[in-house]
């Protein structure tokens, strides 16, 4: 397994538990959106950064600077 290829399966993991885990910590009450993941594609021919809700819908690439942007916190 290549370096490039664990490095998106980490990624993929990553948003998989923050997914979870943000679904998990909602309260009865609260009226507050659950939060964005942050997460990287390659859809563009080159790693970039992009936040969606967290049903998957409203995906947007947050930086246009045509160089491999990675790591989102």
């Amino acid at each position: 397994m290549t370096g490039k290829m664990k490095l998106y399966i980490g990624l993929l993991v990553l948003g998989l538990l923050v997914l979870i885990h943000g679904s998990s910590c909602t309260s009865g009450t609260s009226t507050t959106s659950p939060g964005k993941i942050a997460f990287v594609s390659i859809r563009d021919g080159i790693p970039q950064i992009y936040v969606m809700e967290t049903d998957g819908n409203n995906q947007t690439r947050l930086i246009r600077s045509g160089k491999e942007e990675r790591y989102p916190s």
